[in-house]
């Protein structure tokens, strides 16, 4: 297997064609220095087998910052903290590599305490509060050396190697986009001028360490934004760079301007989604290792890839979030145990909202499932529901190793899951299920589908602790004339338990609404989505919300109403005021979709049966899938 395969990167042997990308954390302590959570978070992607680890993006300067809580390089007293960094990765067996980064106008006022910078002061229209300066050239003069002088840290620290950031809309990238660069000196016009930056910050870099050090750059293969920097461009430079004796070369795409092309790709966006572009960089580039990616979940994929040659090597981002072992499971052809990330970006978005990284589907990231502490009071507990916080709690129950019997009422595991599968571009999330149905069995856990809690099955199994895990059921709003229709209920319509006729009104235009009018779009019909609110999506999260509503608006199938009052429905038509204005819609048939409640069974009689009755995810308050299993974790590893 070709992944597998070591590679040399100038004369360093990586034992394995699988990198980790990098990728903020908000795991450094506040003033910009490593903490003993980074340690733990990047050791166990080590000892999970990846190849070559990049630290996240790292500031050379104060002012190089993208976020609040960025790692930075910017003066002597980090390096001891780096050194510990690198030797963990290091003695794990991974390459170390440490990613150097400038924001430029990509960032806020807000995490510099100054203006951001720019090579034009072009704002960035992702973030149009901010208001960039112009560089000027002696003040690009002092990035350049700021970027000499966190070299020689990074090597006094012990790190393989040192990535340039010249991708993703932050500054060098600036220099090289059109759209960012209107200078009129030697760094604006041409290519060759636009990439005079990039080349100073290499030499400079180059000039401060000794030749034993692995120098990469991350270049945009495409910005996807109108007038900005293009596949064409990309392959000069990397020729370009490669000429100049550039190491490696990791492509990516996109800047915080492209909603429909994501830098970090949502699950709408195809799996390898980014490798058609390293496979374009590597026509033209021939002594050097080509990095791709672009959601690489699969090893079947990652490695089809390098069959391909469309990369020599595949990183692997938030899938080595999601499960640090994957290359290990790999190694060992333990590949159903893989647990694949779905491309729901909570942890982008947990980014955007300042906070430390987590994911929606495994909960805890600085540690593996092997290092989890046996109980010395094993339980035997009873979960009832088999959606994600149910299963969640069944695997660290028997991790911990607690005797677990999972029951649920359906005939198959992950309770609503089930339906926000449905949405026609959500199909990762069956990644949950499929682990699951494998887990279940790899663990030897006592499942036992169709199956409703009663006093009876309590009385079978005299549980220690019941853990009730039902989930949530649709709530249904209050609105004249609504009981006099045969109206939907969103679940039924994905279940496809009922027909809906071809002019469908869809009442509620949150997340699940949205979805549902996208899969009715998808089976040919005409949506209307009536929302009261003053926006649709407005229990998205943000970095979803992104590319979620991009594709909304330019769907044309789908009528958007917003501050939309309904005053009464009756057979023919719904009557809705929006500012003062009466409007009637007609429709074949009406689907609820305003919102769910906790679905709680009757624990009337089994309450005298057991008194240690606890409840997690939806059942006990509906939110989100990363709520409910780091619910349900929580609660396993607080058990004694």
């Amino acid at each position: 297997m070709k992944l597998l395969e070591p590679i040399k990167v100038k004369d360093i042997e990586i034992r394995n064609r699988v990198a980790m990308p990098p990728m903020d954390t908000h795991l450094g302590n506040t003033d910009g220095s490593v903490s003993d959570k980074t340690i733990k978070y990047y050791r166990l992607r080590a000892k999970g087998g990846i190849g070559i680890i990049y630290v996240e993006g790292t500031a050379i300067h104060q002012l190089a910052k993208a976020t609040m809580k960025m790692m930075k390089i910017d003066s002597d007293d980090k390096i001891e903290g780096f050194s510990k960094l690198a030797k963990v990765i290091k003695d794990n067996g991974a390459i170390a590599m440490i990613q150097f980064m400038h924001a430029g106008s990509q960032t806020s006022q807000l995490f510099l305490g100054d203006r951001p910078v720019s090579p034009s002061g072009v704002k960035n229209s992702f973030l149009p509060m901010e208001n960039p300066r112009a560089l000027t050239k002696e003040e690009i003069k002092q990035i350049i050396s700021y970027y000499g002088d966190a070299a020689i840290r990074a090597e006094k620290a012990g790190f393989n190697g040192i990535e340039i950031h010249a991708a993703h809309g932050y500054l060098i990238n600036q220099f090289l986009s059109p759209r960012h660069n209107k200078r009129t000196d030697e760094y604006g016009g041409s290519l060759e001028n636009r990439m005079r930056f990039l080349i100073e910050v290499y030499d400079e870099i180059k000039s401060r360490i000794s030749n034993n050090m692995i120098i990469g750059m991350r270049i945009n293969g495409s910005d996807y934004v109108e007038g900005g920097f293009d596949i064409e461009e990309a392959k000069i430079v990397a020729k370009t760079m490669e000429n100049k004796g550039i190491d490696i070369i990791n492509v990516s795409a996109s800047t915080d301007e492209t909603p429909n092309h994501l830098m970090i790709p949502y699950m709408t966006s195809p799996r390898g989604v980014h490798t058609n572009l390293s496979a374009e960089i590597k026509k033209v580039i021939k002594k050097v290792p080509v990095i791709g990616v672009g959601r690489i979940n699969d090893p079947q994929l990652a490695e089809q890839i390098l069959q391909e040659n469309k990369a020599d090597i595949v990183a692997l981002g938030r899938q080595s979030i999601c499960d640090p072992y994957f290359v290990k499971k790999v190694k060992e052809k333990r590949e159903k145990d893989i647990l694949k990330c779905i491309a729901c970006n909570n942890c982008i978005n947990s980014l955007a909202l300042q906070k430390e990284i987590n994911c929606s589907i495994n909960p805890n990231i600085l540690e593996s499932d092997e290092e989890i502490e046996k109980t010395k009071n094993p339980k035997k507990v009873l979960i009832v529901g088999a959606g994600p916080a149910g299963l969640t709690a069944a695997k660290y129950a028997k991790l911990k190793g607690h005797e677990v019997v999972i029951i649920d009422k359906n005939n198959k595991i992950g309770g609503t899951l089930n339906l926000a599968n449905k949405a026609p571009y959500k199909n990762e999330i069956n990644n949950i299920m499929n682990y699951y149905n494998y887990k279940i069995k790899d663990l030897n856990i006592d499942l036992r589908l169709n199956t409703v809690l009663t006093p009876k099955i309590v009385d079978d199994i005299q549980p220690d602790i019941l853990i009730i895990a039902t989930g949530s059921k649709p709530l249904i709003p209050k609105i004249n004339g609504l009981e006099s229709i045969d109206y939907k209920i969103f679940s039924d319509v994905l279940e496809d338990k009922v027909k809906v006729g071809n002019n469908v009104v869809v009442i509620g235009g949150g997340m699940v609404g949205i979805e549902l009018s996208e899969f009715l779009v998808s089976k040919n019909k005409k949506v209307t989505i009536i929302e009261k609110m003053n926006k649709l999506g407005a229990n998205i999260d943000q970095m979803v919300s992104f590319v979620i509503m991009y594709y909304l608006q330019q769907n044309k199938n789908i009528e958007k109403l917003i501050n939309a009052n309904i005053v009464k429905i009756d057979k023919n038509k719904i009557v809705v005021e929006i500012k003062g204005k009466s409007i009637d819609i007609s429709y074949d048939d009406v689907v609820i979709s305003t919102g769910m409640g906790p679905n709680l069974p009757d624990l009337t009689e089994i309450k005298s049966k057991i008194s240690d009755i606890k409840k997690i995810g939806d059942c006990k308050k509906p939110k989100k899938i990363v709520d409910a299993v780091s619910g349900a974790y929580k609660l396993i590893m607080k058990m004694s």
